[in-house]
């Protein structure tokens, strides 16, 4: 999620939410339609945190009304008299018509989340609430004010908008409804609409929050969030004062039209793509997660693999990581540390380097200060390192070929290998003449089989029988190890965390 779709979002959630047209099954269907992918951790949190601007654009409308209100409440309490003004009966009727709605948050709660990501179920329900504004206009007489109300009639209107924690059936449409079928007049049953919508939107936002604290790289998204808060807060306190004037003079025909149409437009653009219409997030079962692997590291395919047998949520597509063309849906598993923001990086484990030769060269034990004699080209031959390494190991006496030179392999300067070998391990970055090039560990596996005297670099989980390691004098462990990294260049899902949760157990347990 970037900040322009935030900011769309928030003009999409400060409009809808107060017009009977149903914010939720705006904020699925826009990003459908755009052809935008939400990752679905965060779908979920965005649309019911945003929703938070919306509740200060009413506090600020209604602030007046909403000091006296409180006062004759609390004065109500006190008295024990809890039907002592109008002001006080009017809370407690928002109190009664909240409970419906509550519980069916908490029943439904799990289910609405699923149906978030499903633009055809929001597009039905937009027809749904279409159908509540006609009704409300041919049943409604529009003869009572909020002095008629009693707690039944609130109660009835809660549970209008009960139904409205589906994406697609507007609340503040539904709460209207609710009151016009009533007799209530349209202008106040939008005004206790908005009352009602108080209470709701702090508790849905109190959720939100609880979802958002889960979500992993919380801090790279607040400031998105943070965005459409603000630009939901303005576009909804413009659009209350509007309706309110708009309500007291013209029908809701309108938005019966255009409810229906948008919802068989959506529907409509669904038939020609019905794809599309399965799921707007990527983090519905059947996603796809596009990996894009480094050559060295395609020893990971097995475990990547498994996982996705054992959760069967979602199918991985692979290609060969090139840096060019590495696109924004993708992640990238590497063992690269450059250019990296480490807030988007998961540690899937380490990948040890080994210095390794041909199985004919009689080398099983080195010090790194000969090792860098060699790669520099300071010592040129296995004659002289017999002459002058007394800390060395052989397998086997010296022989007339050992004269010959070393046959030094290295990896392109551009290669991550290369940079992490000459930042890491190699004191001079400048080797011999007769240095070669290996453009990846299965070229350098070959080419250290082939070679008398050939000596480079390997990566330890390309290392087999064919050729030989060379263990190190006192050498450090830790700092022949470079970490493999999962690098999402877009914003992640949870089907992906889930993913490289497992791959990372799985290397973390790997006995190679």
């Amino acid at each position: 999620m970037n900040i322009f779709q935030a900011i769309l979002l928030g003009i999409i959630q400060g409009i809808t939410e107060f017009l009977p047209i149903s914010s939720s099954a705006h904020l699925v269907i826009i990003p459908f339609l755009l052809g935008w992918k939400m990752p679905a951790d965060q779908v979920f949190p965005f649309d019911v945190l945003i929703q938070l601007g919306t509740l200060v654009a009413l506090i600020a409308y209604f602030y007046k009304d909403l000091g006296l209100l409180f006062q004759s409440f609390i004065k109500s309490i006190q008295d024990q008299k809890f039907w002592r003004s109008e002001d006080a009966a009017l809370v407690w009727y928002i109190i009664i018509a909240t409970i419906p709605a509550g519980f069916s948050g908490l029943l439904l709660k799990s289910k609405v989340e699923s149906a978030f990501n499903f633009p055809a179920v929001s597009a039905f329900f937009l027809i749904g609430t279409a159908f509540l504004l006609f009704l409300s206009e041919i049943l409604g007489k529009q003869k009572y004010d909020l002095s008629h109300l009693t707690w039944w009639k609130s109660l009835l209107i809660g549970l209008f908008q009960a139904g409205s924690i589906f994406p697609g059936i507007s609340r503040s449409g539904a709460c209207i409804a609710g009151g016009m079928v009533q007799q209530f007049k349209r202008k106040d049953a939008g005004r206790f609409s908005f009352l009602l919508g108080i209470p709701i939107l702090l508790s849905a936002g109190l959720v939100g929050i609880v979802d958002l604290l889960k979500l992993k790289n919380l801090s790279s998204f607040l400031p998105i969030l943070w965005i459409g808060f603000l630009t939901a807060t303005v576009v909804g306190y413009l659009v209350i004062h509007w309706l309110l004037t708009y309500l007291a003079k013209h029908s809701l025909f309108p938005f019966v039209i255009y409810c229906v149409s948008f919802g068989l437009f959506t529907l409509g653009v669904g038939i020609f793509n019905p794809a599309m219409l399965k799921s707007s997030s990527t983090a519905d079962a059947g996603q796809i997660i596009n990996i894009s692997i480094d050559p060295s590291l395609t020893w990971i395919n097995k475990h990547l693999s498994k996982c996705n047998q054992e959760i069967s949520k979602f199918s991985i597509r692979f290609r060969e990581e090139t840096k060019n063309t590495f696109s924004t849906d993708y992640v990238r598993i590497t063992m690269n540390e450059q250019e990296i923001n480490y807030q988007t990086v998961y540690l899937l484990g380490t990948e040890k380097i080994l210095l390794a030769v041909g199985n004919d060269i009689p080398i099983n034990k080195i010090p790194m200060e000969f090792v860098n004699k060699i790669f520099s080209g300071s010592l040129n031959s296995l004659d002289d390192l017999f002459t002058l390494c007394t800390q060395c190991e052989f397998s086997a006496e010296h022989s007339a070929w050992t004269t010959q030179s070393f046959q030094i392999w290295k990896y392109p300067r551009e290669y991550y290998l290369q940079q992490f070998i000459e930042k890491n391990l190699l004191n001079s970055n400048h080797p011999s003449e007769s240095t070669n090039l290996a453009p990846n560990p299965q070229v350098m596996v070959e080419a250290l089989r082939l070679s008398h005297t050939g000596i480079g670099f390997l990566p330890e989980h390309w290392w087999n029988s064919t050729i030989k390691r060379i263990d190190l004098v006192e050498a450090v462990s830790s700092e022949w190890e470079i970490p493999i990294l999962a690098i999402p260049s877009g914003a992640s899902s949870q089907g992906m965390y889930e993913l490289l949760s497992c791959v990372q157990t799985r290397i973390q347990n790997d006995n190679f």
